[in-house]
């Protein structure tokens, strides 16, 4: 089997990857160690070190030609020749006539309400040609129940073609590192193992961060400079509040706001952190709590969506609105003993590989 793969999202800003792009090359790798063949084509130029088709049109061109007008061109004829399967896991959903087609849909948030999606006066034309791509897919693969049924509710699609394979957790978050490592990240950013709130995400309001940023305001003065919060996350869009906020925490010695930091210091800084906070509104499936879980993490996170799915007892779960909770949760991280509820994390994590996400892809393919 030879699969046409779409790495459009990936291959645009390989340094700086958010889910999708994360779990492109994620898959990308494990279907490698498959000994699966692969033929890379992007949308744009690729900046990553691979061998990779670039289209000939840029995506917006391609999905207006097909998913608008219905105008059938072999514009990706060069990047599919040989190929079994064309498959986009991208959101980037590229048409052909002559393979069948499978996608990778997250979530469908642009859809389900536009104020969680940046700001454009296309919105409407871009989430009919998004409807328009997933109805023309042969198959789609979904990463949670509750996505799946999304796709039914709001786009009628049929169940029979819908597929739901977990996300895998990166071996690094499990990892054992050194004191030495630890207490050197730790130093470098100015904090205490076991001393700090964690929330990692893109700034957006969707991710909702300004409720974690109200119930960390809550807590007793001592234990707010004892246990600061950390936001690790590029800005997005419709953020100003929120770093408008962080900025005064920093000021005051309550946080700070670090918009990228390397990879390897992301684990640490799980592996260190009080608990991490997941406040969110709305995900597809919620990566970063199963990354929590592996790196034996506490996580305070919502009841909404995908995210119950996902966590189930392993984390403490709250109405993404209820300020007052989240508070009183960081304080029994502070004073409880919950390793029993960590435990069950990581042994959830466990189960949830790269390696065993690959071979679910392969069954659908």
């Amino acid at each position: 089997m030879k699969i046409a793969f779409g790495i459009t999202k990936w291959s645009r800003d390989s340094t700086n990857l958010d889910g999708l792009g994360v779990y492109t090359k994620e898959l990308y790798k494990a279907l490698l160690d498959l000994d699966i063949e692969l033929k890379l084509y992007s949308f744009n130029k690729s900046l990553i070190d691979k061998q990779v088709c670039k289209s000939p049109t840029p995506f917006s061109l391609h999905a207006f030609m097909h998913y608008l007008l219905n105008i059938q061109i072999e514009d990706l004829s060069r990047c599919i020749d040989g190929c079994d399967i064309l498959f986009t896991p991208d959101h980037y959903i590229a048409y052909s006539k002559t393979l069948p087609r499978v996608a990778t849909i997250m979530d469908i948030i642009p859809i389900i309400n536009t104020n969680w999606v940046s700001p454009s006066k296309l919105r409407r034309v871009k989430n009919y040609l998004f409807t328009s791509a997933i109805q023309k897919c042969s198959r789609i693969i979904t990463v949670s129940n509750n996505s799946k049924n999304d796709l039914i509710n709001y786009l009628g699609i049929s169940k029979d073609i819908i597929d739901v394979v977990s996300l895998g957790v990166d071996v690094r978050f499990f990892a054992n590192i050194s004191d030495k490592d630890i207490n050197r990240v730790l130093k470098y950013y100015s904090l205490k193992k076991g001393k700090f709130f964690l929330n990692i995400g893109t700034l957006q309001p969707r991710k909702n961060i300004l409720a974690i940023i109200k119930a960390h305001k809550l807590l007793p003065k001592e234990l707010r400079r004892e246990y600061p919060l950390i936001v690790v996350g590029k800005y997005g869009w419709m953020a100003e509040d929120i770093v408008e906020a962080m900025r005064d925490f920093e000021l005051q010695g309550y946080g700070k706001w670090l918009s990228h930091i390397p990879d390897s210091d992301l684990v640490i800084l799980l592996k260190s952190a009080t608990a991490m906070l997941y406040p969110s509104l709305y995900e597809g499936f919620g990566l970063p709590i199963l990354e929590a879980f592996a790196s034996k993490c506490p996580v305070i996170a919502s009841n909404t969506s995908s995210i119950p799915e996902v966590a189930g007892d392993c984390a403490i779960l709250l109405n993404p609105n209820d300020i007052i909770g989240f508070s009183e949760a960081m304080k029994r991280v502070i004073e409880q003993d919950i390793s029993s509820m960590v435990d069950r994390g990581f042994n959830k994590a466990l189960f949830f590989t790269w390696h065993n996400s690959a071979i679910e892809h392969l069954k659908v393919f």
